[in-house]
């Protein structure tokens, strides 16, 4: 087993549970996971809820921990990034990054996790059985937000998780002439590529300020699954029922 991992408790809204603590073991070869709870150090008993509604909520936290990933790696991101994207001194085109760039492929890297992980919330799988829907999520007069979240689930189908139509991402196959027609010299064949390696640090902030918006209604939806939850399953039963005898 891995050694073993002390953390605090949080609720799935990410609120910290006072006085409860968390150790967490996980198995190296099985992924299997293995979490105890405590108490003024004394290991608590725990319960599993395993009913459709119970079930329903665990996803939806799942999405919460997504989301609590996408807004590091675009904090991340944006405090590497630069003011803004280089270009020429005209202002007409972006500077082409050098073959070796390391804090370029490093911001790649969050964006495209940042990217992938977001329209993750967004994507029904059958894992989870459950997604974000982005017009309960956006209200109607939040047009900006709800233009730049359609931007960035483009990005995620079209460029980042596909290679879909897209202007971030831009090839050709060429012919390059040589210079002296008249030998009649075969020509060399090769492709031309294009694609957007990052942002800047405006750019990100952006995405930072719709991810947030999106954890802050995730959180009330939260809430309300959270009360719905305790309301049928957990009130009606008395509290001495759920313990087991040992």
């Amino acid at each position: 087993m891995s050694d073993k991992q002390y953390r605090e408790v949080r609720l799935p809204n990410g609120e910290k549970i006072k006085g409860v603590t968390a150790k967490i073991e996980v198995d190296p070869n099985t992924y299997e996971i293995k979490h105890q709870y405590f108490r003024d150090g004394k290991e608590c008993q725990k319960v599993i809820l395993l009913s459709e509604q119970a079930k329903n909520f665990a996803a939806y936290a799942l999405i919460k921990k997504d989301l609590k990933y996408v807004l590091k790696a675009f904090k991340y991101a944006m405090s590497i990034a630069q003011d803004e994207v280089e270009t020429e001194e005209d202002g007409d085109s972006f500077y082409y990054r050098t073959e070796i760039d390391a804090d370029a492929d490093i911001l790649k890297a969050f964006y495209i996790s940042g990217i992938v992980t977001y329209g993750k919330c967004f994507a029904k799988a059958d894992g989870r059985r459950v997604k974000l829907e982005y017009k309960e999520i956006f209200r109607e007069d939040e047009k900006e937000l709800r233009k730049l979240h359609l931007e960035l689930m483009d990005q995620r189908h079209q460029y980042v998780a596909h290679g879909g139509k897209t202007r971030y991402e831009k090839v050709n196959t060429i012919l390059v002439l040589h210079l002296d027609k008249e030998r009649n010299l075969t020509p060399t064949l090769m492709t031309e590529s294009f694609h957007v390696d990052g942002f800047g640090k405006k750019d990100f902030g952006e995405f930072l300020d719709l991810v947030t918006t999106v954890d802050e209604r995730l959180n009330e939806l939260l809430n309300k699954k959270s009360n719905s939850l305790y309301k049928k399953e957990i009130q009606p039963k008395d509290n001495m029922s759920w313990y087991i005898d040992e």
